[in-house]
């Protein structure tokens, strides 16, 4: 122990009688070892923090768990285990130090423990607590109802199936198709655009303005857009509206600088078109991982997950072209908190959703990328049905639609949250 900083303590000694006959000793024995704790190099301790899941924020089902692991100096990590409310649901022997953990559904607040043993003996703890998700929505919903666009082999639409052609299960239990339609309805849409520095390579940016005016171009009378632009934070620069001479001239005064809050702008685009009715359309476009201008942090206060939750909830497709580092197939870039690659990042969003995602190498591609987008949200059937499981407990509840045709492919969202019985008033 170092002498100059502890050397009051060395002859201190407590007697059995002492403790005994006078109890005020044992505050100031307390406080004499927590001094001595104190004193300790900051170098002897190891520590151990819990970057994901953020402490007091929601998050349910399968998470990225990412931890911060510096051993003692001189020592090693020898494991690290996870617990989620006492119960071990994880064990890590060396990094990367991540691992996905189930939540659950979000109903209750859940207590993320990670506990790591070093080889000098010695251990550190973390500890998050993850918040319950609350529902806003309260109204008994006696219909799920979803959007699906249905592929050839050829990549080509198929806009001429019948309710027969088509079979539907929900938590694999079939489910009886009651409403069928291939009219098209109408459009609510957010065009999110990444308008960070690295958009000013081979002048994305503007080829990104003169394709997000080429796509207002084919959205029908009884269609409303917003413009959404995010760099180091998130902007809405104009509005929901039918008013397209509006929307055009916002998109064509975009310019480009900054980081890149990709989650943060899928997030709050979601929460914009959780409010409308009807078809709800997320187009996003973006060049690259979400990080700040530095490069060395996020460049979101939300992860992937919350991101990909919130559009989940708020039942919004997400349609996504990936430009420049996402178009690369064999791309080494990937998410430093998911850890994953920057394709499956945009590909989990799309397929989730019951959107697309189109990858592109050059931004001359980008015009021809918005008018698949667009033809996909002209060749969309609607469906609902009344499920058999009638329970409010706002759970995931999967489903699946399949043609019944040989070679042909149905992409729709993958699930959706039951409604959640409203607490009952206390009187």
């Amino acid at each position: 122990m170092p002498r100059s900083c502890c050397s009051r303590y060395a002859g201190w000694r407590a007697k059995p009688d002492l403790l005994r006959y006078h109890p005020g000793v044992l505050a100031r024995a307390a406080a004499l070892l927590l001094g001595l704790w104190f004193c300790l190099p900051a170098s002897a301790a190891g520590s151990l923090r819990i970057l994901t899941p953020a402490s007091g924020r929601p998050a349910l089902g399968p998470t990225q768990v990412t931890l911060d692991v510096l051993p003692p100096e001189g020592a090693t990590v020898s494991r690290v285990v996870l617990e989620l409310d006492g119960k071990q649901v994880g064990l890590l022997t060396a990094p990367p130090w991540t691992a996905t953990v189930d939540l659950g559904t979000g109903e209750n607040e859940r207590a993320l423990t990670a506990v790591a043993a070093f080889s000098d003996g010695s251990f550190a703890r973390g500890l998050v607590r993850v918040a319950a998700v609350r529902i806003q929505e309260t109204a008994e919903v006696s219909l799920v109802s979803f959007y699906a666009t249905v592929r050839d082999e050829g990549g080509a639409l198929v806009n001429d199936l019948k309710v027969s052609d088509f079979q539907l299960t929900e938590n694999g239990r079939p489910q009886k198709i009651e409403r069928f339609s291939t009219e098209r309805r109408p459009l609510r849409a957010a065009l999110v655009i990444d308008t960070s520095e690295s958009m000013n390579t081979d002048d994305r940016i503007g080829k990104a303005r003169a394709a997000a005016v080429r796509f207002l171009e084919t959205l029908g009378p009884e269609d409303e857009v917003a413009l959404v632009t995010f760099s180091d934070e998130v902007h809405l620069v104009h509005p929901m509206t039918g008013d397209l001479r509006g929307i055009r001239s916002a998109i064509e005064g975009m310019g480009a600088k900054g980081g890149t809050a990709l989650y943060d702008a899928i997030w709050k685009a979601s929460e914009l078109l959780g409010g409308e009715d009807g078809r709800k359309v997320l187009v996003l476009l973006s060049d690259g991982k979400d990080e700040a201008q530095s490069g060395i942090e996020p460049g979101s206060l939300h992860t992937m997950n919350e991101a990909l939750q919130r559009a989940l909830r708020d039942e919004v497709m997400v349609f996504a072209i990936g430009i420049g580092k996402w178009g690369t197939e064999q791309s080494p870039e990937a998410d430093p908190y998911t850890r994953m690659p920057l394709r499956d990042i945009l590909s989990t969003l799309g397929s989730a959703t019951g959107g697309e995602v189109l990858f592109l190498s050059r931004p001359r591609q980008l015009a021809e990328a918005f008018e698949r987008v667009a033809e996909a949200l002209r060749n969309q059937y609607a469906i609902a049905y009344t499920s058999d499981d009638q329970r409010k407990d706002g759970s995931w509840r999967e489903t699946r639609l399949t043609a019944l045709k040989k070679g042909l492919s149905v992409t729709a969202r993958r699930g959706y949250y039951a409604p959640k019985q409203p607490p009952r008033a206390s009187g």
